[in-house]
């Protein structure tokens, strides 16, 4: 299903990663999440890679990660 969408709301990210919208906006705010939006209004689409991104953080969370180590884990997998 997910293969033939080419960009999510942040409505359906939260829905397939169980991840509230205002946690997605949050780490969007301190660079776990890329900034989605061409101008400050417009509304946030993502991508495949971002869910797959958001699945990362949320076992590195379950590991222990502070988002300091989360984001130092992110930019060494990039």
């Amino acid at each position: 299903m997910l293969q033939k969408l080419t960009t999510l709301p942040i409505s359906r990210l939260s829905t397939l990663t169980g991840v509230v919208a205002s946690t997605l906006r949050y780490w969007g705010s301190i660079g776990l999440l890329p900034d989605k939006r061409t101008e400050p209004t417009a509304w946030r689409r993502y991508t495949k890679a971002d869910v797959a991104r958001v699945q990362a953080i949320l076992r590195l969370r379950a590991l222990g990660l502070t988002y300091r180590g989360i984001r130092w884990a992110l930019a060494v997998g990039d």
